[in-house]
């Protein structure tokens, strides 16, 4: 059963990482029609780790702590720092800037301390597209650093393999969402969220299974 969980766990997350994203349960693809049974997919996602992480270690402490840290670090935003994402190849930012940071999205990363750490090291008004980059992947870490202390703690990972794996996450964060957007605009956040889905399943799947073997 642990190996099928391993090997199943990118594919689930593929799709739950994109129900945690919408506003709707979708039972299908978008394309194929959306059946709306909740406001918050978030709560649906977090049971399917739930489920998994059982499945996997048939200790339900270990399966609840993981899921609820997972859910709580994932409700804080990141809207300002990915809806700047289609304007990173632009060289006039100010426009963008001004509507994102002033009119729509004033206090992203402010409560959790994002914002004045990655503005110690780019100034968002002046250098606002590295200052996001930065932002993204400090919120990633904000996301992944929690789930594997938990995964450590209960001894299912090695602490230098939290340590990479949450590095990982924290990097591809911006990076799968600008190479969605780079391959096609048209829907590309939905699609970034297929895709960031199944890049933190394959790295849960990853090094649970180094954690397995002692690694």
């Amino acid at each position: 059963m642990q190996f099928i969980v391993l090997l199943a766990l990118p594919f689930v997350m593929w799709y739950m990482n994109r129900i945690r994203g919408s506003k709707t349960i979708e039972f299908l693809p978008e394309n194929w029609g959306v059946q709306k049974i909740l406001p918050n997919g978030a709560p649906f996602a977090a049971v399917s780790i739930l489920i998994a992480m059982f499945l996997y270690t048939s200790d339900w402490i270990a399966a609840f702590a993981i899921a609820i840290v997972w859910f709580a670090f994932e409700s804080f935003g990141w809207g300002k720092w990915m809806d700047s994402i289609p304007y990173w190849h632009d060289k006039n930012l100010q426009p963008v800037y001004n509507k994102l940071v002033r009119d729509k999205w004033p206090n992203t990363g402010k409560s959790t301390g994002i914002h004045w750490a990655a503005n110690m090291v780019f100034k968002e008004d002046e250098n606002f597209i590295n200052y996001s980059i930065l932002a993204l992947f400090l919120r990633g870490l904000l996301w992944f650093v929690p789930v594997y202390a938990v995964f450590a703690g209960f001894g299912m990972v090695t602490v230098p393999v939290a340590i990479v794996a949450t590095l990982i996450l924290g990097a591809t964060f911006p990076m799968v969402y600008k190479i969605s957007y780079d391959y096609d605009e048209t829907g590309w956040y939905a699609r970034a969220e297929h895709y960031y889905g199944f890049t933190y399943g394959l790295t849960f799947s990853g090094s649970l299974l180094l954690g397995a073997y002692g690694i």
